[in-house]
């Protein structure tokens, strides 16, 4: 994006990321815990009342035997044995990843062979209060039409009638 906002000549472009599903969202809070072998790690992630939560979700991908995610003491993904990567994805309810409290993550694996466990949530949210984590990793990125596309595009459907032979 910027190699192309530099050859048509715009000026310090600003960059970000954009989200068609929720165009009125402000941002996206990526919150994480990793360990390479076995053991376990713990984080909290705090979601302010102020901010308006559209989505949240988390994502589960272990290499690991006894991989097990958990969220506010519910166990949310588990994994015995594995012959290969595990990769999981879903959404989260409102009352899972909660807003106005402190959300414990927790992951713990305990294998002989394997390597690598990561785990973690997002939420993406319309407000400017910071989303705040203790432990793990977060990153928020904020998400910003780029203006230097011109006016968002209306997206609409079109049904066509369709002729089988």
């Amino acid at each position: 994006m910027l190699e192309v906002a530099t050859a048509l000549g715009q000026p310090d472009p600003v960059v970000g990321f954009y989200d068609g599903r929720y165009p009125e969202a402000a941002g996206i809070a990526l919150h994480w815990l990793y360990i390479p072998n076995t053991g376990n790690q713990t984080s909290t992630l705090t979601l302010p009342l102020a901010n308006l939560y559209l989505e949240r979700g988390y994502a589960f991908c272990t290499a690991l035997t006894n991989s097990e995610f958990l969220l506010n003491g519910e166990r949310l993904e588990r994994v015995g044995s594995v012959s290969q990567v595990v990769r999981r994805w879903n959404s989260l309810r409102a009352d899972q990843l909660r807003a106005g409290q402190t959300n414990a993550l927790e992951i713990e694996a305990w294998s002989i062979f394997g390597s690598g466990f990561l785990a973690g949530v997002s939420a993406v949210y319309n407000g400017d209060v910071p989303v705040t984590a203790v432990g793990g990793y977060v990153r928020t990125l904020d998400l910003v039409y780029p203006t230097m596309l011109g006016e968002p595009l209306d997206i609409s459907q079109v049904y066509l009638p369709v002729i089988l032979r």
